[in-house]
């Protein structure tokens, strides 16, 4: 499957690995019709969405990004050949970017549980959905992200990774269920992405994430740590 998702922190600025990684995908599977980037920057989430690698770096050249930590998405030209049935999605606000890639199978259940709420979920993107329920989560007094995101993952059927990006807390975290996630490690580089054969061309080692446990990757020094398993 042609359509990727990349987290990644550095001890430089993100934004020219996250680029690296995507030239080595357009390389790999050809131009894209959907590219993303998103990163945390003066403490709010900065990012641009558009339709091609070349027009992404045109863009950042006049419109500059850069931050510590970030995240990225693609979505190739044969994705509609290939139906909605596991897409590739980038949705943020300023205080959350997330990349998905997957597909929930319980889409309108939860739609319905959001509105009902009071969180509004018009859309018919999946990543959207994961971005509200977060919100909605987030917004209860004493809930930490890590709370938040596991949480999340209860609301889910179906089969997905997720990279979420925290703006008032500094930290990446990642999530998968049934989709195949890695972690590479390099000296000043930390990366989380859903191509290993991309990974492995900007790490040194690369290790499988494991299934339904929520990882973080803290900006103090840069370290992870293994959170809570959600079954």
């Amino acid at each position: 499957m042609q359509q990727r998702i990349f987290g990644a922190w550095s001890e430089t600025d993100v934004i020219p690995t996250l680029l690296e990684g995507l030239q080595h995908l357009e390389v790999e599977y050809g131009n894209f019709e959907k590219v993303g980037i998103a990163t945390l920057m003066e403490g709010r989430i900065q990012c641009q969405n558009t339709h091609s690698l070349q027009n992404l770096q045109n863009v950042l050249q006049e419109q500059s990004l850069s931050g510590h930590f970030g995240v990225a998405y693609t979505c190739p030209k044969s994705a509609e050949d290939m139906g909605k049935n596991y897409a590739a999605h980038m949705c943020a606000n300023e205080r959350i970017a997330i990349v998905f890639h997957g597909m929930i199978e319980n889409f309108a259940e939860t739609q319905h549980e959001c509105l009902a709420l009071g969180y509004p979920c018009e859309t018919q993107n999946d990543g959207e959905i994961v971005l509200g329920i977060l919100n909605r989560y987030l917004k209860i007094s004493g809930i930490s992200p890590l709370d938040a995101l596991t949480l999340t993952l209860t609301c889910l059927k179906g089969y997905f990774a997720i990279i979420a990006l925290f703006a008032e807390e500094n930290l990446l975290m990642v999530a998968r269920r049934g989709c195949q996630i890695a972690i590479g490690v390099d000296e000043n580089v930390t990366l989380f992405g859903s191509d290993t054969k991309a990974l492995t061309l900007l790490s040194r080692r690369v290790m499988q994430l494991e299934e339904g446990s929520p990882t973080v990757l803290c900006s103090v020094a840069g370290e992870i740590v293994k959170g809570r398993t959600v079954n």
